[in-house]
């Protein structure tokens, strides 16, 4: 099953920079990594209470069951992906000699093809979207 939040393309809004210092963006991305290992951690209790609950029913799947799973499996998909882009930003800026270099917001955006993760890194982490599993 896949999560898609956006085939891509998808101009940013107007108050976000056209680029980002390096360094910024080293720090946005640990402050990303910490709240996704949040969320993390509360799609796991999610997914344990449905397991409990399909071990509870015995094999007898009833349709709110299944739609629960599936909610919960689109959401751990969705921060798998968000896992990857983040690895990506931080790869890319591995890569550079030193931090204090400006990178194009369209640099940022090639990184994860998720816009609710190009708006928090591009913003700083002050951007928020409820898209994510749980609350912030």
């Amino acid at each position: 099953m896949l999560f898609a939040d956006d085939p891509g393309g998808t101009p940013l809004p107007d108050p976000l920079p056209a680029d980002v210092r390096a360094d910024d963006l080293l720090a946005t991305c640990a402050a990303e990594a910490a709240r996704q290992a949040q969320a993390l951690h509360r799609l796991d209790a999610a997914l344990g209470q449905t397991l409990a609950m399909v071990r509870a029913a015995a094999g007898q799947a009833d349709a709110g069951l299944v739609s629960a799973l599936t909610a919960d499996l689109q959401q751990a998909d969705q921060l798998r992906q968000e896992a990857e882009g983040l690895a990506q930003a931080l790869a890319l800026l591995a890569s550079l000699p030193r931090r204090p270099h400006l990178l194009t917001a369209d640099q940022v955006r090639a990184c994860t093809p998720i816009v609710a993760l190009q708006r928090r890194l591009l913003s700083g982490g002050q951007e928020r979207d409820c898209a994510t599993f749980g609350s912030d």
